[in-house]
């Protein structure tokens, strides 16, 4: 049986919220087809496997939404991690059109941070043997269609937080791309069939591992200043 984990507070990446628990085969044995309840298989698989590094992350992070330098920290991690799993994202999209339009968040991120007079900070690099065939693009995909996901849950927190009011002073352009974004599992599922190869599950894990690697790095820079930081104290 598959763990009944259930989305924490921020719910930042790799979209837990609508998962339930189901009977899945090992993911070494994965197949392309979908799970009896129409989820997919391979969203859900890949949720099992990287489940402690996204309970981790969002342990890290906490609530995003109590102070502007929480999300200014917020927006500063996405940029970073997004602005180096997206071109290859792209890349991979642009030899193998069967994964589907990719619709970058990064532009919008600039914007937020632009508006909240922030520089851009820098990406964060990839591993140097990072493999980016289209089975691991799919790892990353995952990483950062999730992070969207988890962006639909946190727009409200923020919303409704006294110091982002009156509604309109705060800048959301990346919660708005987000909202925009298409239907997580059905897109998941729509990949399934590229998972065919024999090693194709395992590529797409270990590149879904380190997106969520990428994530928490860019997460500590971001979180290093007193009032953004999640314990509190200068990191």
């Amino acid at each position: 049986m598959l763990p009944d984990t259930r989305l924490a507070a921020t719910g930042l990446v790799a979209g837990q919220a609508d998962a339930s628990p189901a009977a899945a085969p090992p993911a070494s044995t994965m197949t392309p087809d979908t799970a009896s309840d129409g989820a997919s298989r391979l969203r859900e698989a890949l949720r099992v496997e990287t489940d402690r590094d996204h309970r981790e992350l969002d342990a890290f992070l906490g609530e995003i939404w109590t102070s502007r330098e929480r999300y200014a920290a917020y927006l500063a991690m996405n940029h970073s991690a997004h602005a180096t799993l997206e071109p290859v994202i792209e890349e991979a999209v642009a030899e193998a059109p069967e994964l589907g339009p990719y619709a970058p968040a990064r532009f919008a991120l600039s914007q937020d941070l632009a508006a909240l007079g922030m520089r851009l900070p820098p990406s964060i690099p990839l591993r140097a043997d990072a493999p980016r065939d289209p089975a691991s693009a799919i790892g990353f995909l995952y990483v950062v269609e999730g992070s969207r996901l988890g962006a639909r849950m946190l727009h409200r927190h923020v919303l409704d937080a006294s110091w982002a009011r009156p509604v309109g002073t705060i800048p959301t352009a990346f919660f708005e791309t987000a909202r925009g974004s298409s239907n997580f599992s059905r897109r998941m599922a729509a990949l399934e069939p590229l998972m065919r190869e024999e090693d194709a599950f395992e590529r797409a894990l270990s590149s879904a591992r380190e997106g969520f690697r990428l994530f928490r790095a860019a997460a500590e820079r971001a979180y290093r200043t007193p009032d953004a930081s999640p314990s509190g104290t200068d990191r």
